[in-house]
């Protein structure tokens, strides 16, 4: 392989690939996703290191790739078989792990799970290698710098984002890495189209520039990390919202190749539970204390919403994802029979979860919302919450504040709710999986035979599923199986997750909206602190039914729970002016509400959030100072030694780049100047007079041009410049077309 025609060169260029894979591997190994990942580190820095070796050598892209790839394939057996194997002889260990692999392929093929965890180690392994591989390749073949640090980029923020635990500072040794790879190489290129033209430049330039730009990459992730985040995150979270369900269903796919390897997310994210309920074979669950809860009755503590049932699991689908501060919470009440309940928690972990009672409506902090939007009424928008997460995680012992809007409906007004569903309210809510056997909606059209409302529907859907047996011990239902449909005619017993699912399930087939909601028993009542305590022991999940005017309203069909306390009703006799709802004891002292009108049983929360000191001067000023030193060190350094008329022509070939056009090593300035004046003819007259004008300084007598050929050079860089910018959008346009 000719020298010349690599992208990069140079000790820098390797060692940087290597720092980056050793970074991905490392935190890959710390999350701990499978058997054997501590090969990892020694796979990826063969994979850079042999992928440089074919990168310099003669062979053809296609050739390479085949080449790396066997290598590759061959190097990630020997290591899966050697680190998952150890006690094995080296050629014993390689020969279960590919039987290992072709069962599972097998089991892949027939459409049935496996618990074999070694496959996802080996695929794992092998994806990073071919990925370095071909960010080695992007780099030096391609000179694509910006796509070469993605897929590893990709591969560790999701090995972040899945197991939040791992840390942070991988990210920021990544991004140091990679931003000074793309530095390098492009002043590499830079360098390169200088020697092509001729134009005389220090000949280390790169070696010192990778020194400087350390400090500027440095100065600029330091900058990154102090600067306020919420922009950045907001459109990060409109963005994703564009592939949320596109990213929910390679995720039950990814479930169904690899059940054992759950992301970890939901341990910062929403406790015990992530972005779906599965209903699967034993559950054991520790005695660690997770949360104290003071302040409002004993509730259940709700942190995940779910509204999408394939057959299998439920999943979250919530359409919108926002970042709210205090004041961004909507202050009003859309459902008759709520009362405004204020509860202080504080975490006994480190975490991002937040838990509230169901209906949560305000946090005091900061945080990251999925929620359905919806339109009560005319200009009056309210929030459906399905998941907040603090934007930051909160160390253990830290409090947080929530208030919810909890229901004390009636039975009698429940029944009175009637069945006609506002239009806002989403389809999803009565959607179930074609497959859903017939037999569930006749089981739920028996049960609820006798009832002549959706609420005493509710009851006896209810009142049946508490008969079953209540067990964490069952077995995960069999494949192909519905699960729902195990559950009432096959097991009989089960545990939360299978109760609320069958109600919810059997709900939606009698007419009724429903959804099944996840988060946490009431708790232990502490007597001495009035506090209560919830614990890893009581995760629990149940269902949520719509009624018109009133909203979503729990229900417990899990027998080992008691059932949802509801109000009695008032006499006649005895009526009164109904007592407007109140916040418990205890209430927000820091947003006192003036007024808590209630809008059709709801409230109003009419706060003033507290008012930040604007961070914006200081971010400001931080980055014209960035963008000076950056001009400083990227530009003016480098062309410190040129002459006036050197300095003008280095202009040119920088911005005719932008024109595709670049500098050959077999070609003379003018040569050049030609090819350039053919892309913005109008301009030639200029581009001849800047290139020859370089000749006569590189070249000629005259090192020094004169003040008057000094202008006039930079009056035809200026019109040339302008010409370029004419010229771009039309060679893009092109391009598209």
């Amino acid at each position: 392989m000719d020298r010349d025609r690599l992208s990069a060169s140079g000790v820098a260029v390797p060692i940087l690939l290597v720092l980056a894979a050793l970074d991905v591997a490392l935190a890959l190994y710390e999350a701990g996703w499978g058997p054997g990942l501590s090969m990892l580190p020694w796979l990826l820095m063969g994979s850079v290191l042999f992928s440089v070796f074919l990168v310099r050598s003669a062979l053809a892209h296609w050739a390479l790739h085949v080449a790396s790839g066997a290598v590759g394939f061959l190097a990630t057996v020997v290591g899966t078989a050697h680190f998952v194997f150890p006690q094995l002889r080296l050629g014993d260990a390689v020969q279960l792990t590919m039987y290992r692999l072709g069962a599972w392929a097998e089991t892949v093929r027939l459409g049935l799970p496996s618990q074999d965890s070694l496959p996802f180690t080996f695929i794992l392994a092998l994806s990073l290698w071919m990925a370095f591989h071909f960010s080695t390749w992007l780099i030096y073949r391609a000179g694509r710098v910006w796509w070469a640090v993605v897929a590893p980029a990709i591969a560790l923020m999701l090995t972040t984002y899945y197991s939040p635990d791992t840390g942070h500072g991988y990210v920021v040794i990544y991004a140091f890495c990679a931003l000074l790879l793309i530095v390098r190489v492009s002043v590499q290129g830079l360098t390169d189209d200088w020697r092509r033209a001729r134009i005389p430049h220090d000949r280390t330039v790169g070696e010192d520039f990778i020194v400087d730009a350390a400090y500027i990459v440095a100065a600029v992730l330091i900058i990154a990390w102090l600067l306020p985040p919420a922009a950045l995150e907001q459109r990060a979270a409109n963005l994703w919202v564009r592939f949320e369900r596109p990213w929910r269903q390679v995720q039950q796919r990814w479930t169904e190749l690899f059940p054992t390897q759950g992301g970890t997310a939901s341990s910062a994210q929403t406790g015990l539970y992530g972005d779906s309920l599965v209903m699967g074979g034993p559950v054991r669950l520790g005695p660690e204390e997770l949360y104290e809860v003071s302040g409002g009755p004993p509730s259940r503590m709700q942190g995940m919403i779910y509204d999408l049932y394939d057959g299998r699991q439920w999943w979250s689908t919530a359409s919108s994802i926002g970042l709210l501060e205090p004041g961004d919470f909507p202050a009003s009440e859309a459902f008759l029979g709520r009362v405004f309940v204020d509860q202080a928690i504080r975490v006994l972990r480190d975490t991002r979860a937040l838990l509230a009672a169901p209906a949560p409506k305000w946090f005091d902090l900061p945080v990251k919302s999925e929620h359905v939007s919806f339109a009560s009424q005319p200009g009056v928008n309210e929030l459906d919450i399905y998941a907040a997460t603090s934007r930051r995680v909160l160390a253990a012992g830290e409090m947080y504040r929530a208030m919810s809007a909890v229901s004390v409906a009636t039975k009698e007004e429940l029944r009175r709710a009637g069945s006609y569903y506002p239009s806002w309210l989403p389809d999803a809510y009565l959607n179930l999986p074609a497959s859903l056997p017939q037999r569930v909606r006749d089981l739920a059209a028996e049960i609820t035979a006798e009832a002549s409302n959706p609420y005493d529907k509710a009851e006896a859907i209810e009142a049946y599923l508490r008969q079953l047996d209540y067990n964490t011990e069952v077995a995960a239902p069999p494949p192909g199986r519905d699960a729902v449909d195990y559950f009432l005619f096959d097991s009989r017993e089960g545990y939360c997750n299978y109760f609320s699912s069958a109600m919810a399930v059997m709900a939606r087939s009698v007419g009724i909206p429903a959804r099944v909601a996840a988060g946490y028993a009431p708790g232990a009542y502490d007597a001495e602190r009035d506090l209560y305590v919830l614990s890893a022991s009581g995760a629990h999940a149940w269902p949520q039914l719509y009624f018109p005017r009133y909203g979503w309203v729990d229900f417990e069909p899990t027998p080992s729970q008691a059932l949802v306390a509801r109000p009695e009703p008032v006499l006649p006799e005895e009526e009164t002016e109904r007592p407007r709802p109140t916040v418990e004891p205890g209430g927000l002292d820091q947003y006192p509400p003036e007024d808590l009108e209630m809008l059709g049983g709801g409230g109003a929360l009419n706060y003033v959030p507290p008012q930040d000191t604007p961070r914006w001067p200081l971010a400001t000023g931080m980055a014209l100072l960035l963008v000076a030193g950056s001009v400083l060190v990227f530009w003016y350094w480098p062309r410190r030694n040129m002459s006036a008329a050197e300095r003008v022509y280095s202009d040119l070939v920088t911005a005719a780049r932008l024109l595709g056009v670049r500098p050959r090593a077999y070609e003379t300035p003018l040569e050049y100047a030609e090819r350039v004046s053919r892309r913005i003819p109008d301009v030639s007259p200029e581009v001849d007079q800047i290139v020859r004008g370089f000749c006569v300084s590189r070249y000629g007598s005259r090192r020094i041009a004169s003040p008057e050929d000094a202008v006039a050079m930079r009056a035809a860089w200026h019109r040339v410049l302008r010409a370029i910018g004419r010229a771009v959008p039309q060679r893009l346009s092109g391009q598209a077309a």
